[in-house]
């Protein structure tokens, strides 16, 4: 994920992750598994723009079913974790997703069968993750800033910079709403993945849960911004309890 060799690889995570059950007999060939998703970007350098920042979705395969015989806290055994090697298809490895958009390819359901999860490049100048990504009915939301350079270096001055609200499917990092308005929902592209929110650093994605329906608040240096995630009611609360 990160390494001190490569400027544009010194990636950091300031917000936690998002995590979701997945029965997936699509994209896996394992099924059932926790996917773990979460956005890099380094808050305490927001205007960066060496560092090549990313949306990770790890499976982690070994949950409940893994015993911890020692009683460390830990599972006994893991998921074998990578990265982004040359080879992305490898087992254990995460397949880049930022190009790919059609997964009736077979080769693409092959690779992403064989990874171990799944990442995307964020491509704008700077663009990084400053909030913490929120999962809803199989959809992944997650805000990022691109920031703008000193206008004034003598005063100080910036501007503000830009958001972008992302909405992806858990399974593949596609696309799931028609964002940019082109064309129809059968055939979505990479610029359906983001909706332009407002200037300012945005912050996380909130759902808001009314009896009409699920709106996601942003909030940015030009006050909230109202998304609808396209999902339907009703939804059902979950609950758990950890056991001693």
């Amino acid at each position: 994920v990160s390494n001190n060799t490569d400027p544009a690889d010194k990636r950091k995570f300031f917000y936690p992750p998002d995590v979701v059950r997945v029965t997936d007999g699509a994209f896996s060939s394992g099924g059932a598994y926790d996917l773990v998703t979460a956005v890099t970007g380094n808050r305490s350098h927001p205007l960066d723009e060496t560092v090549q920042d990313r949306i990770y979705a790890f499976r982690d395969e070994q949950t409940y079913s893994m015993a911890d015989t020692n009683d460390d806290g830990l599972a006994d055994g893991y998921t074998a974790l990578q990265g982004a090697l040359a080879d992305p298809s490898t087992t254990g490895d995460l397949l880049n997703v930022t190009d790919i958009v059609d997964f009736t390819v077979t080769a693409n359901v092959t690779d992403l069968e064989s990874a171990n999860g799944w990442f995307i490049d964020l491509e704008g100048s700077g663009e990084k993750g400053l909030a913490a990504p929120v999962i809803l009915d199989g959809k992944i939301f997650f805000t990022t800033y691109l920031p703008e350079k000193v206008i004034d270096p003598a005063n100080c001055s910036i501007q503000e910079g830009a958001g972008k609200l992302y909405a992806v499917d858990v399974l593949n990092g596609n696309a799931v709403q028609n964002w940019d308005g082109v064309g129809d929902d059968t055939n979505l592209t990479k610029s359906d993945r983001t909706y332009g929110l407002g200037s300012g650093i945005p912050s996380q994605a909130v759902p808001i849960f009314q009896p009409e329906g699920i709106t996601l608040l942003i909030g940015g240096g030009g006050g909230a911004t109202s998304v609808d995630p396209n999902i339907a009611l009703p939804r059902v609360r979950t609950y758990w309890e950890q056991e001693e």
